[in-house]
């Protein structure tokens, strides 16, 4: 229930970035800014100064890399967002699943069965037809930069959940700070968030300061009580719930690529996630 909520709460980001039609870095910038600001508030107001310091000082490696891998994830995503439609993008980052039962086997030490091994060849199969069945589609060499930005997304929020189920102990919300402080100074450094309009950065810092600490939270909790490949399995429904937003809004109708990539990629997915009912 809580991944489903994140779905939800995460599948206008797609609509939000194109939206916004602004450069990856200061886009990040608006949005990482608006998300620390938001959680440092909560954080304090839920636990004082000294709580909140003894919440980030419980930050272990791994939460620290889960952070980092779900900052380089929301880059990732909105540099796809600029350079792909919406369809190839979501496509590819539905692989999500099938990154985190491989950073799980890496990472954790959990087996892979065949059906699981099976999932993944398929899924890259289904990430294939999408990315380059995508790029001919579209004509435009941004799209081909596109479609390598989602796959990167794709990967870095699967190795991200993993990092954050052996994060144990971890405070949530603390470890997406990290992330947001990471994805704050790149946005800062390498960006121009100061040359963005008041129509462009109001969409990241809404999607930054409200949806994105909710849905990173449903998705913390979510990962400590099911493997990290059954939440992203849920969350391949910001796909067709992303797609049709941008559709609805933009009028981007998602091609046949994106479309049939992504029913192999959900398929695949789903094929994998048998192997947890029949655990059960």
């Amino acid at each position: 229930m809580a991944a489903f909520a994140g779905v939800l709460l995460v599948s206008p980001d797609a609509l939000f970035v194109r939206l916004a039609e602004a450069p990856a870095l200061s886009v990040t910038a608006w949005r990482t800014g608006a998300g620390l600001t938001a959680i440092l508030l909560w954080m304090l107001a839920r636990h004082g100064l000294q709580g909140t310091l003894a919440r980030f000082r419980g930050l272990n490696l791994w939460a620290l890399a889960g952070g980092a891998c779900g900052a380089a994830s929301g880059l990732s995503f909105i540099a796809g967002a600029n350079w792909a439609t919406a369809g190839t993008l979501l496509a590819l980052l539905s692989t999500s699943p099938l990154w985190a039962a491989f950073a799980s086997r890496l990472l954790l030490g959990e087996a892979l069965s065949r059906r699981k091994l099976s999932a993944i060849l398929l899924g890259v199969a289904g990430a294939m037809v999408a990315g380059i069945g995508g790029v001919h589609e579209a004509l435009r060499p941004s799209e081909a930069w596109g479609a390598l930005a989602a796959l990167a997304a794709g990967a870095f929020f699967g190795v991200s959940v993993t990092c954050m189920r052996r994060a144990e102990g971890a405070h949530p919300l603390a470890m997406m700070a990290t992330g947001s402080l990471i994805g704050f100074c790149a946005g800062m450094i390498l960006g121009a968030p100061g040359e963005m309009a008041a129509d462009q950065w109001i969409w990241p810092v809404l999607f930054g300061g409200i949806l994105a600490p909710s849905t990173f939270a449903c998705v913390a909790f979510s990962a400590r009580r099911v493997p990290s490949a059954e939440t992203s399995l849920i969350f391949l429904l910001e796909a067709p719930l992303g797609a049709l937003l941008v559709w609805a809004v933009l009028n981007e109708r998602p091609g046949w690529a994106a479309v049939l990539g992504g029913a192999v990629i959900l398929g695949a997915a789903v094929w994998s996630g048998l192997d947890r009912g029949r655990e059960a």
